[in-house]
């Protein structure tokens, strides 16, 4: 998360640009827990609504995104028991990552957080790279997929994305970097 959104924010105005920002990153934060990404987007949702109900307690962008890993990894945790309660009324025990130490959980929480940072940049990225790139990894599309709905031919998706891909790496190394040497 870039560390110079510091400001306040306005519901319902900011609100939008909130949910769009960490929803994604937040789906595979959850989905890391439930396996099941039906139930990760459920997760996330509820913990957007959540969000609204407490909108006058958090009003900083970075006490929001905490606050929403926080009860998002909670809220996993919590369909993990109610799962392991109902298996083991079927004598089908499933295990819970409940008792995970802390740095399974800041390693989840970095992973989602680098999928935010590499979704920020890919957008930055010049208008056809960027779109390129979202098609084929976010939208996981093919070439060919993606060739056909922008109107391009195959080798000038394929030149876009290995553009794209080339201004990543000078923009991820430094990101690479930190989060390697977390660990």
């Amino acid at each position: 998360m870039n560390s110079s959104k510091k400001h306040t924010i306005a519901y319902p105005q900011d609100f939008k640009k909130i949910f769009t920002t960490y929803y994604k990153s937040l789906c595979l934060f959850a989905n890391s827990y439930v396996k099941d990404i039906t139930v990760a987007e459920d997760i996330v949702e509820d913990a957007f609504i959540k969000l609204l109900e407490k909108r006058n307690e958090i009003r900083n962008e970075q006490a929001i995104y905490a606050w929403l890993c926080t009860t998002t990894r909670n809220q996993a945790l919590n369909v993990l028991r109610y799962n392991k309660n109902v298996a083991s009324k079927k004598e089908n025990i499933l295990q819970t990552p409940s008792l995970e130490d802390n740095s399974d959980q800041i390693e989840r929480m970095m992973r989602a957080e680098l999928v935010t940072e590499l979704h920020r940049l890919i957008h930055d990225l010049p208008p056809q790279c960027s779109k390129v790139l979202s098609m084929l990894y976010i939208d996981d599309k093919s070439v060919a997929e993606t060739a056909a709905e922008l109107q391009l031919s195959i080798n000038t998706v394929k030149s876009h994305k290995a553009r794209g891909i080339e201004l990543l790496r000078h923009k991820l190394r430094p990101l690479l970097l930190v989060w390697l040497l977390s660990f």
